[in-house]
């Protein structure tokens, strides 16, 4: 993880079948799937995604996140300082 001058990146490892349960950042965030599958939930809407997919979710939006397969994934959240 690195955090600093607004914005913090992190990679996120998760075995297939982990669940980050439905929570909220605390400004906007990409998610960058590197390597599985996921499923994104955001707002009633559910996003399967695999390999270089860009999801994007705006700050407050209560999401949940989904291993498919092993998965890993790049999050940067915007922190604004």
């Amino acid at each position: 993880m690195h955090k600093g001058g607004g914005l913090n990146v992190v990679l996120v490892t998760m075995k297939a079948g982990d669940k980050l349960e439905e929570h909220s950042a605390p400004g906007p965030i990409s998610l960058v799937v590197r390597e599985g599958r996921i499923h994104f939930m955001a707002e009633g809407e559910t996003i399967e995604a695999g390999p270089e997919t860009l999801l994007t979710c705006d700050p407050k939006v209560r999401h949940t996140v989904e291993a498919l397969s092993d998965a890993v994934c790049l999050l940067n959240v915007v922190t604004g300082g």
